[in-house]
């Protein structure tokens, strides 16, 4: 019982670190902190400032996610992220060039059960060590460069963003309903 009992404490761990000082490069730790809503909403902040990071530079990023030191999280917490995934969908389309997962043979599964609920919209690739992932980002770095440019019609849509910001500077991707904002404007200016 006292094992059990442990265990179940364990499911509930999360904590999210950005580094974002290496545009486009940019790595997200998911950590063995305590899991709380708090935190789980932080997690939600942070990765929309991703996006308005990639506005501000006009470029895609490469997305470093390092998983290895999570337990699987609650399905509640599962659920929210999968929601999330399906939430952003179109701005990781055109914000996020290729996604870099490091994970260990757990968190691995997390990964495919994530993505048996919602696919991802952008290439990725799962490394199981740091020196592995780093590798590759080394060996692709030209490939890189040449992926992480706009096209022209993002272009048009980020200055449109940014003249709406310098107007109103709450006019950012900070949460969902500014998310939505956002999600609307690009749909209105593919449109056209």
């Amino acid at each position: 019982m006292y094992l059990f009992y442990n265990i179940n404490i364990l499911l509930y761990i999360m904590k999210v670190i950005y580094n974002t000082s290496t545009y486009p490069y940019y790595k997200i730790k998911f950590t063995n902190d305590k899991y709380t809503e708090e935190g789980f909403e932080e997690h939600i902040a942070n990765f929309h400032n991703l996006y308005n990071l990639c506005i501000e530079k006009n470029g895609k990023m490469v997305l470093i996610i390092d998983i290895t030191d999570i337990s699987i999280p609650p399905l509640n917490f599962i659920k929210k992220q999968v929601k999330f995934m399906k939430d952003i969908k179109l701005l990781s389309k055109e914000y996020i060039a290729e996604t870099i997962f490091i994970t260990s043979s757990i968190t691995k599964k997390l990964v495919d059960i994530l993505f048996l609920y919602e696919k991802p919209v952008t290439p990725y690739i799962i490394f199981d060590t740091e020196p592995d992932a780093v590798k590759y980002l080394k060996d692709n770095v030209d490939r890189f460069s040449k992926i992480i440019e706009l096209n022209p019609a993002m272009k048009k849509i980020n200055k449109s963003l940014d003249s709406v910001s310098k107007q109103d500077t709450s006019n950012k991707i900070y949460n969902l309903e500014d998310n939505e904002v956002a999600l609307n404007r690009i749909k209105e200016l593919l449109r056209n």
